[in-house]
């Protein structure tokens, strides 16, 4: 798991977590978007699936906040970057394709991106 996807991570867990729960004092959420937006994705095949994961908790990071157009173009930006990623799978044989980012965990983020693409289009 890459560092901006933990962070990413940690942004959207900590935007819902409820500070009066936790045992220890508590980074604000902004501070954790902030360190994933300034690490530089990698360039390694294998960690595409997380740059494009990242990207995707940021965009509902941003639209939980609020409903800039910020998170609507953001999340166009990884619906291309999820399709082309996709296109450039076909031409792995499957066995190894399945290696790299299983069958039905490329499904659920594909899904998942296509939601929030859904849902901005209707708010927009």
């Amino acid at each position: 798991m890459s560092e901006r996807l933990k962070m990413a991570l940690f942004a959207v867990a900590s935007r819902f977590a409820v500070p009066e729960t936790c045992k220890v004092p508590m980074m604000p959420p902004d501070y954790y978007a902030r360190e994933a937006r300034s690490l530089e994705p990698t360039d390694n095949t294998s960690s595409c699936i997380d740059e494009i994961k990242a990207c995707t908790l940021l965009c509902i990071y941003d639209m939980a906040i609020s409903n800039h157009w910020t998170a609507a173009t953001n999340i166009a930006k990884v619906a291309k970057l999820a399709e082309l990623y996709h296109v450039s799978r076909l031409e792995i044989p499957l066995a190894e394709r399945n290696k790299i980012c299983g069958g039905e965990e490329w499904k659920s983020i594909w899904w998942t991106i296509y939601t929030l693409d859904t849902i901005c289009s209707a708010i927009s």
